[in-house]
């Protein structure tokens, strides 16, 4: 359920774009919780790292997809499909992710600040930001630790 306005931590300026310090704020954190994930996960082959984003719930998930998984059912492989994935969901299985309460926040008031016509703008533009973080140097070098398939990927 959307925040109602006194809810709000105050609104800032009109929105300008997604902060850079932002991305780099979720990209540390995608990091951190990849890195902690890895160690319970062993030597299972990943296809897809997924990060679903939603600004009007201030929601942030990151997940992913087993190659066994998506060998045996090729639906799967669908990033609309991620409730069904075995590691659905990262930030239930590591503490490192409580750190993205302060991203999220932002996120979302900035969104239920906004007037109602500039919402669907600022809602792409930070699932743009999502994806640009975990696109990043950081993320990639936690991901590269982990057993790829061949045609792992990165989606939204």
């Amino acid at each position: 359920m959307p925040p109602d306005s006194t809810e709000l931590s105050g609104c800032r300026m009109p929105f300008a774009g997604v902060s850079p310090d932002w991305i780099h704020e979720l990209s540390e954190i995608a990091a951190m919780t990849l890195a902690d994930f890895r160690r319970h996960v062993g030597d299972q082959a990943f296809a897809m790292l997924a990060v679903d984003c939603r600004p009007a719930d201030g929601f942030i998930s990151l997940s992913m997809l087993l190659s066994a998984e998506s060998a045996i059912d090729p639906s799967l492989a669908d990033p609309a499909r991620t409730s069904a994935w075995k590691h659905e969901g990262l930030e239930r299985k590591t503490g490192m992710w409580r750190l993205a309460a302060g991203v999220e926040r932002v996120m979302q008031e900035t969104y239920h600040c906004a007037e109602e016509a500039d919402r669907p703008a600022i809602a792409e533009a930070f699932v743009g930001a999502c994806l640009k973080a975990i696109h990043t140097e950081r993320v990639a070098a936690e991901v590269e630790c982990f057993l790829l398939a061949e045609s792992f990927r990165i989606t939204s």
